[in-house]
C-alpha cells in the first residue's frame, strides 16, 4: 500500500485508488502514519480527533474494533494503537516527497 498524506489524503493499493469513507476515518490514519512505528496512547487520538472535546461515545468507540456485544468490545486497546509497520526501509519512505 502507498499512503500520500501530502495535501489530500490518498490511499493506493495494486495501482488503484482506496476509498477512505469518513472524514474521522482519515484523520486516524493521518494520526497513525505520522506516528508510524510508534505507540499512539488511546487518549490522544481522542484528544486530536475530537479537538478536545470528544463526545461521550469517544472512547467506548475507540475500543479494540471488536462489534459491539463482543467480548471486549467497548475496552481500549493497552497501551493505544500502533500501525503495522513496513518489512524494509526501502516499503517505508516518509520523508520522500
Amino acid at each position: 500500500m502507498e499512503f500520500r498524506i501530502l495535501g489530500p489524503l490518498e490511499v493506493w493499493h495494486d495501482e488503484a485508488s482506496v476509498r477512505i469513507p469518513g472524514v474521522k476515518e482519515r484523520a486516524l490514519l493521518v494520526l497513525l502514519l505520522l506516528h508510524a512505528n510508534e505507540p499512539v496512547p488511546v487518549d490522544r487520538l481522542i484528544d486530536e480527533l475530537w479537538d478536545g472535546r470528544p463526545p461521550p461515545t469517544a472512547r467506548p468507540a475507540a475500543g479494540n474494533g471488536a462489534k459491539p456485544g463482543a467480548p471486549g468490545a467497548g475496552k481500549p486497546a493497552a497501551g493505544g494503537a500502533k500501525p503495522a509497520s513496513p518489512s524494509s526501509d526501502d516499503d517505508f519512505q516518509i520523508e520522500r516527497f
